[in-house]
Order: structure tokens, then C-alpha cells, then sequence
């Protein structure tokens, strides 16, 4: 059996990042409990191991789940193109988009740092998104709260800091 790169298989677990680890596993079984699910640490904390992880987890237990796998850069494109297409509807049209989806999963979304305008758009479809129980997973190089408006919706879910594991697995 050949192993994804990416897979938990690979994914070594300590006191750095077990709390991330558990938050997956929940996301893996359904649980809306921490939903969005944030996770942020430095460069080589394994954010993004631990998210494509977690998608190959969801496409293995939920055959017919469909997930949204993009980066902060490209979903927010994805959104402004939509917005030059469909105004004054783009925000209906993007969420509608989006719930094609059972699961979005987002990395680097400290992509929105400074631009406020994008960070309130971002917001209210994270916002829609959970509220129609799609299961929202993101990652950042930074805690979100530096760049986007935690608010009530976000304390529903889970943030967590994740730190590179201090063992490797050979």
C-alpha cells in the first residue's frame, strides 16, 4: 500500500499539536461541536500536513462527501471574480457556490491580512457556510484574531495554535 505524503499515517502526534490532531478527528467523524475548525502555527508546524490529512480522512469515510481544497489566495480570487460577475448578487451567488460543498477546507487564509474590505466578505460566507452546517476547516500562519473579526459565529468553533512536532518520524 502506497502512503500519501500527507496522510495521519505520516503525522506525528505530541503536546504540540494533539489538540489539532483531536479537532480533525472530530471533523473526520461529522461533528458540527467546533465548527469552524482554526488551526495557525509557523512556517513548518505541519498546518497543511494536517489539513490535506484531514481531507483524504473525509474522502475516505464519507465516499460521497465533495470538498472544496483551496488556498486563502485562490478562494478569495475565486470570490472577486464572482463579485465583477454578479453584482449586486455576488455574495448570494459565491455562498450558493460554496454549498455545492459538504466541507471547505482553506490554507493560508493570513492571505486577507490588511484587506478589510475582503476580511468582512470572507466573514459573512464563513459565516452562512457554518450556519448551514458545512464543515469549515482553515489555516493561517498567524492567529486569526490579528486580521479577522472573531466574533460570536468563530466561538462556536475551535482555534487552535498548532507547533511543530519535536520528534520526527523516520
Amino acid at each position: 500500500m502506497i502512503l500519501n505524503k500527507y496522510s495521519f499515517q505520516n503525522f506525528v502526534i505530541d503536546d504540540g499539536n494533539e489538540l489539532a490532531h483531536a479537532a480533525a478527528m472530530l471533523a473526520i467523524d461529522g461533528s458540527m461541536e467546533y465548527n469552524p475548525f482554526i488551526v495557525f502555527g509557523k512556517l513548518d508546524s505541519g498546518k497543511t500536513h494536517l489539513l490535506r490529512a484531514t481531507k483524504i480522512a473525509i474522502e475516505r469515510k464519507h465516499k460521497k462527501s465533495k470538498i472544496l481544497y483551496t488556498t486563502g489566495k485562490k478562494f478569495i480570487s475565486k470570490l472577486i471574480n464572482t463579485m465583477r460577475k454578479a453584482y449586486p448578487t455576488y455574495l448570494e451567488d459565491f455562498i450558493k457556490y460554496c454549498c455545492h460543498y459538504d466541507t471547505i477546507i482553506i490554507d493560508d487564509i493570513d492571505y486577507l491580512k490588511g484587506k478589510n474590505y475582503t476580511q468582512e466578505m470572507f466573514h459573512n460566507v464563513i459565516d452562512d457556510l457554518v450556519s448551514r452546517n458545512k464543515r469549515v476547516i482553515l489555516a493561517s500562519g498567524m492567529s486569526p484574531s490579528k486580521y479577522l473579526p472573531i466574533t460570536s459565529e468563530y466561538n462556536s468553533g475551535i482555534i487552535v495554535d498548532i507547533q511543530a512536532p519535536k520528534i520526527l518520524k523516520v
